[in-house]
């Protein structure tokens, strides 16, 4: 019986840290969430870029190639 109590701690205290992690990604997440509406709001009223209005996972594969992006780049920036 004490062998059963000696593993029931064991998984609590996992089971703490799963939580505890879980609760800092998700701050961390909101973090960085509210940091991108900062810039995005910032690059707005810079007046340069439009507000980018396409969810992320919809974006193509190529946008991080600085050739691609090249073509991409309006005149005078």
């Amino acid at each position: 019986m004490e062998q059963c109590a000696c593993v029931e701690r064991e998984l609590d205290k996992v089971l703490q840290k799963f939580l505890t992690y879980g609760q800092h990604c998700e701050q961390s997440l909101e973090e960085l969430l509210h940091y991108v509406g900062q810039l995005r709001a910032e690059l707005a009223s810079a007046g340069g870029w439009p507000p980018l209005q396409v969810p992320c996972d919809s974006l193509p594969e190529d946008m991080g190639d600085p050739k691609l992006l090249s073509d991409r780049v309006p005149e005078g920036r």
